[in-house]
């Protein structure tokens, strides 16, 4: 990733706690650090439930955020997305949902691996 990344990252994590969009914004990238960079998109809302649950904080607004958070990641190429076809074992017809991996796994991991919720979370998966 290239410096102005590094530098966007750094501004997210210290302006976290006065914007709820930065927060966000930090957790999506939280959540794909526990999940190892690359998720389907309905793994990675359970993954953030799970760490919004460890700080008991309520779901529903920030879900309602998280399309947003996950399109500024992309366009700001922190992020890709795709959208793939995805195994149901309940059913005989894959569905279709976007996968997501992280750019460059090794900065978010540094810039994220640490930090209390990913740590926490680690043990669940």
């Amino acid at each position: 990733m290239a410096d102005s990344t590094v530098d966007l990252l750094r501004k997210l994590k210290a302006g976290e706690r006065l914007d709820d969009l930065s927060r966000m914004l930090c957790d999506a990238l939280r959540a794909m650090t526990v999940l190892g960079g690359s998720a389907w998109e309905s793994d990675l809302q359970d993954t953030l439930r799970m760490i919004w649950s460890l700080r008991q904080e309520e779901d529903k607004p920030a879900i309602a955020m998280l399309s947003r958070a996950l399109e500024f990641l992309q366009e700001k190429e922190i992020l890709r997305v795709e959208k793939r076809a995805k195994g149901d074992l309940s059913t005989e017809k894959a569905t279709e949902e976007g996968f997501y991996q992280v750019e460059d796994w090794l900065t978010i991991l540094r810039m994220f691996g640490g930090d209390k919720e990913v740590v926490l979370s680690r043990g669940r998966y």
